[in-house]
């Protein structure tokens, strides 16, 4: 007799597979009407439960380590567990070849220094901006900031029309609302079931800045808050390392798929490559 809690994770392991719409799970004739969603459940249960080892041969590629753990656990054949042991394995090596390369593309993205200057970080991440940069600036930064920004619309929209701006100026707000509730929602989960250590870290890091500016520091409604320029400095720097962290660990809206599944971005090939196009950027022409 299967637990509930056994079964609940079996369903999810096939559901796993049926999302995938690549997952072959059977061979049909070219007029057959497409299998529904509980036809290929019960497929997948039945080769599940008749020949484990050939579900997994066809079907690892779609399971999380812990899927697979759960299987290992539950099976007493030798093979089973030897081939999940090894696919695990290769997780755990695919993990640190995206790490390196999620790395290369940031050393990439902040040389080129679009996609990491102020207007495209606001954008992404506007509540933890305000928090870090924004209420400490004073009304003239404020408004070069503004001036920077209606200057990036018009270059990359000629025709947009301060309606156009409004939009956009509008679903920023949203967005710092929408992270501002995540943000607290975040903190009481944390307060309740402990921090771990990055989320620590962060938060040691904010304490220490703000230890910093308590003595200085001197409220002013219409100019922010007043600090010192060494210490906005310290803020903006650890903002920028925050939202490279953002970046790393994959909470951009952005197509990491370009980069986890690029040999380009290698160690290895980046260094061939750079190495090739500076020998050819100091060959002169004959």
């Amino acid at each position: 007799m299967i637990a509930d809690e056994d079964s609940a994770v079996i369903d999810d392991i096939f559901k796993s597979i049926v999302d995938h719409s690549d997952a072959y799970i059977r061979e049909q004739h070219r007029d057959s009407p497409d299998l529904c969603e509980n036809e290929k459940i019960d497929i997948l249960s039945n080769l599940f439960k008749t020949n484990q080892l050939s579900f997994l041969y066809r079907y690892h590629k779609y399971l999380s380590s812990n899927q697979l753990e759960f299987i290992r656990n539950g099976s007493n054949n030798d093979e089973i567990n030897y081939f999940v042991d090894k696919v695990l394995e290769n997780q755990g090596k695919d993990k640190s070849k995206v790490g390196r390369r999620r790395f290369a593309a940031l050393q990439k993205l902040i040389l080129e220094g679009e996609y990491f200057n102020d207007h495209n970080m606001r954008q992404r991440n506007p509540y933890l901006y305000e928090q870090m940069v924004g209420k400490y600036l004073t009304e003239e930064e404020r408004k070069t900031v503004d001036s920077q920004d209606r200057g990036i619309d018009e270059l990359s929209r000629p025709l947009s029309s301060f309606f156009l701006r409004q939009l956009d100026k509008n679903r920023v707000e949203m967005l710092r609302l929408h992270q501002m509730n995540e943000f607290e929602s975040e903190r009481i989960n944390e307060s309740d079931d402990g921090d771990d250590d990055e989320d620590q870290s962060c938060d040691d890091a904010e304490e220490e800045i703000g230890e910093d500016l308590e003595s200085e520091t001197t409220s002013n409604p219409n100019e922010g808050i007043k600090i010192s320029d060494q210490d906005k400095e310290k803020l903006r720097d650890e903002f920028r390392n925050m939202m490279y962290e953002q970046f790393l660990n994959g909470k951009d809206e952005f197509d990491y798929k370009s980069v986890d599944d690029n040999e380009e971005y290698d160690p290895l090939e980046m260094i061939g490559r750079d190495a090739e196009d500076s020998y050819f950027d100091s060959e002169e022409p004959s």
